[in-house]
């Protein structure tokens, strides 16, 4: 098999191909079955934002934490909830702002605006935002799309006001800014997703190999300055945000049993800290190799999608980081996609939001685990087209 053959599942391909017009013509019935069966998921998504209870949403927490920025009780929980109770009349112990004080900054401008209206432009800017995600997801957009318009957590991060679409957003501009081969510029964008950094921990086993410096470059400048921004606005942010990670466990995460992850499978056991650390090394494993032999374009995806599996701290909301890595092991390998039309359905979203606890996260990491190991067995062996770049990909679209 040649590289140019082999790397088709990296969308390369050449115009000179005879059965393009076929291929064209199933693409297009294809996209067009795609969109047809969005449409119920998207009334129902937005019935769902529509009808769905509670004012102290994690956008509330957001303007809290705007609010409180710069001074020594912005992750303080009684501070937190007498501004709530302000804001919007009610408060909710479970969410309390523990974001970086970056994040905060940015939410500042919200504040000008009555609450209400500063929840639906928010709203409004994370549903255009999760649209531009569905178009610039590459070739399998029609696909990205439908998972969307089912998604239980596209629809929740909506209600929620939660900034999962955001992280979604950065990595894909990070994908998008590779396969064009502008690589710092990818590692940069990569590093916009510190807001939630707790899914970037397994990414050193991508930017550290020797093919990605150029990303690391771009990630590490983006960090950094992600960092002066909090040393500006709160210069004793180290310290406070030391502390809120030791908050109790009803403000940090009040749901701790339905989380889709390993600290959730096994958080009846009493000790989840050790089924986590234990969780992570088996994470560790299959994507060390996985890294080593795959682009930056399905190796990131895969990266986040472990680390949602290994981190204490997942929420159902940030089911949709998991998209990009689940629908490009499921184009590249036939063999896993039944996992992935199963953790892409809502019925992956309703276990993680309804239960039963336990159980339903069991089941999620169950299939997830097993599509990270069967991604690592069908990438053994297919070096012809796990060493294609950008400058690759662009010598054989000339070909």
């Amino acid at each position: 098999m040649s590289p140019i053959q082999a790397a088709n599942a990296l969308e390369v391909c050449t115009k000179n191909d005879p059965a393009s017009t076929k291929v064209d013509r199933k693409s297009g019935s294809s996209a067009i079955w795609c969109f047809l069966l969005s449409i119920p998921g998207v009334v129902l998504l937005l019935l769902f934002v529509v009808a769905a209870p509670g004012r102290v949403s994690d956008f509330a927490g957001f303007l809290v934490g705007a609010k409180l920025l710069g001074t020594a009780r912005i992750y303080d929980v009684v501070a937190n909830l007498a501004c709530q109770k302000a804001l919007v009349g009610e408060s909710n112990p479970g969410v309390i702002f523990v974001r970086l004080p970056f994040w905060a900054f940015a939410m500042k401008p919200f504040l000008q605006l009555p609450y209400d209206h500063a929840l639906f432009l928010w709203r409004v800017l994370l549903g255009a935002i999760l649209i531009t995600c569905a178009a610039i997801s590459g070739q399998n957009r029609r696909y990205f799309f439908l998972a969307l318009s089912w998604s239980v957590a596209a629809a929740g991060s909506v209600h929620t006001g939660n900034d999962a679409p955001v992280v979604l957003f950065f990595m894909l501009i990070s994908l998008t800014f590779w396969r064009k081969e502008r690589p710092v510029l990818a590692g940069a964008a990569l590093g916009l997703c510190l807001a939630k950094f707790h899914f970037l921990i397994f990414l050193p086993l991508l930017l550290f190999r020797r093919e990605c410096r150029q990303e690391l470059k771009g990630f590490l400048l983006a960090a950094a300055g992600l960092m002066a921004v909090n040393f500006v606005v709160q210069p004793d942010w180290l310290r406070l945000y030391w502390q809120a990670l030791h908050l109790p466990q009803k403000n940090m995460n009040p749901w701790a049993a339905f989380m889709p992850n390993i600290y959730s499978t096994f958080f009846w056991t009493g000790h989840p800290g050790i089924a986590v650390a234990l969780g992570a090394l088996i994470v560790l494993a299959l994507l060390w190799p996985i890294c080593r032999r795959v682009p930056f374009d399905f190796a990131m995806p895969l990266c986040i999608f472990g680390a949602l599996l290994a981190s204490p701290h997942t929420n159902y909301l940030d089911g949709i980081l998991a998209i990009p890595a689940i629908l490009g092991a499921s184009s590249r390998f036939p063999q896993v996609r039944p996992l992935g039309i199963f953790l892409l359905s809502p019925v992956v979203g309703l276990l993680s939001f309804l239960g039963p606890p336990t159980i339903g996260p069991a089941i999620i990491l169950a299939a997830s685990l097993t599509l990270l190991g069967g991604t690592l067995r069908f990438t053994s062996g297919r070096g012809e087209y796990i060493r294609v770049t950008p400058c690759l990909a662009k010598e054989a679209r000339r070909a």
